[in-house]
Parts: C-alpha cells; structure tokens; sequence
C-alpha cells in the first residue's frame, strides 16, 4: 500500500514538473551573420501583386507568391547613429 502511495506522488511530481515546464515562454535564437544583436526595424515594399493576395484557408504553398529574397533594415544594439 505505502509503495502505491509513493508511486502516485513521484508520478503527480513528475507531471506537476512537465505542466510548468511546458507553460513556459522559450525564445528561438538563429543563426545571425552581424556578430551581435539587433532589432528588424523595417523590410522593404513588397510589390503589390505579392503584398495584397488571397489565397483559401489551407491552400498550398505554391499558391502563395513569395519573394526569392526580402531585405530588411536591422538596428544594432549599441550602434551610434551618425
């Protein structure tokens, strides 16, 4: 009886544990070039034939007209303004 008891706690800790971890907030970090951080302040205009699309709700991606590339304006931290 005292097992079973014990049992059911280590599995009420374990998915105690698993509930808290799994609410937390993680931030995905990629691969940056610059060598140190920044914030995206703006893109480029897109031209309007692929800025302004309708597409069905799960369509496939090949409906979708993308850009090959898309340059953005990115401010760095402790970067002086000139």
């Amino acid at each position: 009886m005292m097992k079973h008891l014990f049992s059911r706690r280590i599995l009420a800790m374990t998915l105690s544990a698993a509930m808290v971890l799994g609410g937390t907030p993680f931030t995905a970090m990629g691969k940056t070039t610059i060598g140190r951080g920044g914030e995206i302040t703006e893109f480029d205009t897109l031209p309007s034939r692929m800025a302004n699309q309708e597409v069905e709700v799960g369509a496939d991606l090949l409906e979708v007209k993308l850009p090959d590339t898309l340059t953005a304006t990115v401010r760095l931290e402790g970067a002086v303004a000139k």
